[in-house]
């Protein structure tokens, strides 16, 4: 497939391949049954694909030999071959064969006993391929991205620059692969939320507007983004176009409820930062971090990010004592009857998006609903869609200055 003109047509020069060095079979086949040249195949000790008990085995890698415009080493560095860490030999192609059963308790491969039913898990990289086909320099430098990155480029008076490496690169590239995944991820039918995949999807989004604020890009644009994703995969995914305006309008929400406390939020995080640094400190505390959580926004995961920026670390034990404290305070308020008059079950597991923003301000002068709690034609404590004049109800807003 690779070499074949119906297909890729590659150059089988250019191509390498790594074997795991006891799997003498597959170092036979690649040498005896294939017109790959001589001394194409390399034996590499890690080329034993094992991720803790169960199914493992040796494989195979096929690298790209993309030429010395790329050689980033000396040919004598010792990371200078197929499989060593450069950018001259590309990897497009792995071939895992699953044939031992990682038990619990060993730990050496050699002791690993065969599976009764073996097989094979192939996998080429698509992305990785463009680039070679495109002589892209990294996967972003391709069709597939540079669409949304040039989008992207134009919100702000940044380059992406497709020579070299550079942290505004790295923004870039977050932004353009963060809201493909995205996009298709709120096209399947997910959506942001604080838990499972709805969380990732929350944490993606937030991670890119926080790229966007690198690039010096104000307010909601992510949503902008999706028609450019729509349009470079709509020969293969025509329901991600079909679907462009829900997406939309669902990272937009998410967008702009992160936007009204992140500038709040980054504030506080660049004096924790300047503190810490005109301390001497190595980290932040775990109260700074259960903070900017809390009453920001930003998850634990995303504080780290920002701290490992500015070589720091964060306090992650007094960040989970902090947010364990919380969690035993508002047990406490459930259980005490005088504690706001709250006492049905169904306030008591109500999980929505509520922020509280009393730090930075007194008042909200535009709020959304979350939540209406009240009593059902039963009399029964349930969450209703609406409220008409005259009924007694507690209402949820998404972010209130008010502490209960």
């Amino acid at each position: 497939m690779l070499t074949s003109p119906e297909w890729y047509g590659l150059d089988k020069e250019k191509l390498y391949v790594t074997v795991y060095p006891r799997d003498k079979e597959a170092k036979t086949i690649w040498e005896n049954d294939t017109d790959l040249p001589a001394g194409h195949v390399y034996e590499v000790e890690d080329n034993f694909w094992d991720i803790g008990e169960g199914p493992s085995g040796p494989d195979s890698e096929i690298f790209f030999d993309r030429g010395p415009a790329f050689q980033d080493l000396p040919d004598d560095d010792p990371e200078m071959y197929p499989g060593g860490e450069n950018e001259r030999y590309l990897e497009i192609w792995n071939i895992v064969f699953s044939q031992f059963n990682h038990l619990p308790g060993l730990t050496d491969n050699t002791q690993y006993p065969e599976l009764p039913h073996k097989n094979i898990d192939t996998g080429m990289g698509l992305e990785r391929l463009v680039s070679v086909f495109q002589n892209g320099r990294t996967n972003f430098d391709t069709d597939l991205f540079l669409p949304i990155i040039r989008a992207t480029e134009k919100l702000t008076d940044k380059v992406y620059d497709t020579t070299q490496d550079s942290e505004t690169n790295t923004s870039f590239k977050v932004i353009a692969d963060h809201i493909r995944a995205v996009t298709f991820a709120i096209g399947d039918g997910a959506l942001p939320s604080n838990e499972g995949r709805g969380y990732v999807i929350r944490r993606l989004i937030r991670r890119a507007v926080l790229h966007g604020r690198k690039l010096d890009i104000q307010g909601e644009f992510l949503s902008g983004l999706v028609p450019i994703v729509a349009d470079i995969m709509a020969s293969y995914y025509p329901e991600v176009k079909e679907n462009t305006d829900k997406i939309q309008k669902i990272i937009a929400r998410e967008e702009k409820r992160f936007n009204q406390t992140l500038t709040g939020g980054l504030a506080l995080l660049r004096d924790v930062i300047a503190e810490a640094k005109a301390s001497g400190e190595k980290r932040i505390s775990g109260a700074a971090a259960f903070k900017l959580s809390d009453t920001y926004g930003f998850p634990l995961e995303l504080t780290q990010e920002q701290a490992a920026d500015a070589n720091l670390d964060v306090d992650v034990v007094g960040y989970n004592q902090a947010l364990q404290e919380q969690k035993e305070r508002a047990r406490a308020a459930r259980s005490n009857d005088k504690s706001m008059g709250v006492q049905n079950a169904v306030l008591t597991d109500l999980h929505v998006p509520s922020e509280y923003v009393g730090w930075t301000q007194t008042e909200v002068k535009q709020a959304t609903i979350a939540a209406i709690v009240g009593q059902d034609t039963q009399g029964i404590d349930a969450l209703l869609d609406t409220a008409t004049a005259g009924e007694t109800v507690q209402v949820i807003f998404d972010q209130t200055p008010f502490l209960c």
